[in-house]
């Protein structure tokens, strides 16, 4: 099936309206559509003139949100590859934000335990929850000393 220039674009901005995407993203969704590379990568450089695609913000976008969450920097990267951004890009929108990754996994474990492990067993259960959302042992360390 032939699709054209602006019934492929028309679906990209469908997209765009309900969340952003990064370009990788966008260009696997539209290759569900079609197999046309040159049409795929027009429409992507019209959005990326117009401004309407913008792997920068949308990179910014998903590393506040993470770390809302409660994730750490090991899991945000994980994620952030996965999702199609360069190495890069990544490292650059994680440098924005510089939190305080000890602040953001006690937050993380207030938010799952409400009391200090009572024996190893509880205590490793604890480890492995803040290890899942991406924070270094010497920072869940540091964390579990706090409490």
């Amino acid at each position: 099936m032939t699709i054209s220039l602006a019934v492929l674009r028309q679906s990209a901005l469908t997209l765009l309206a309900r969340r952003d995407f990064s370009t990788a993203e966008l260009t696997s969704r539209l290759r569900q559509k079609t197999t046309d590379d040159s049409l795929i990568q027009q429409v992507i450089e019209q959005l990326l003139e117009k401004g309407w695609l913008d792997d920068h913000r949308v990179a910014a976008s998903f590393v506040r949100q993470r770390i809302d969450r409660g994730h750490g920097p090991m899991r945000i990267r994980q994620d952030m590859r996965a999702r199609g951004f360069t190495v890069e890009m990544v490292e650059q929108a994680l440098e924005e934000y510089e939190p305080d990754w000890e602040e953001v996994a006690l937050l993380a474990w207030q938010r799952k335990f409400s009391s200090v492990p009572k024996d190893d067993k509880e205590k490793v259960k604890h480890i492995r929850f803040l290890q899942y959302r991406g924070f270094s042992y010497d920072i869940i360390r540091r964390v579990l000393n706090r409490v």
